[in-house]
């Protein structure tokens, strides 16, 4: 039997779905799954997470990024899936980078 989840998070005026937003919130979906692997213990919770999120991540980076995107949902401002897509992603660089300031990252 399937198991699903559900994410109650906004599209903005593109009809575009913040992907920083939803991983945040899937994050902390599976960090909440592995406490009761390790009887709550939030140090053991950090390591296990760990672990698990740096497999997942060299998986991704060994396949590749096919299918990494944003999700765009028909909305009234009637911009194409591409160009709603990319207005998000301009309008999000500030904030991106303000994330990730004060980090070793190199933007492409």
């Amino acid at each position: 039997m399937p198991f699903e989840l559900a994410w109650n998070i906004e599209p903005d005026e593109r009809g575009v779905i913040d992907g920083r937003e939803l991983a945040r919130e899937l994050i902390a979906a599976a960090y909440r799954a592995l406490v009761p692997y390790v009887d709550a213990c939030p140090a053991c919770a950090d390591n296990l997470f760990g672990v698990i999120a740096n497999k997942a991540i060299d998986d991704v980076q060994r396949d590749g990024y096919a299918g990494a995107g944003l999700y765009v949902v028909p909305h009234p401002a009637q911009l194409s899936q591409a160009d709603a897509e990319a207005a998000h992603l301009q309008s999000s660089r500030e904030t991106t980078h303000a994330m990730l300031e004060g980090i070793d990252y190199h933007w492409h």
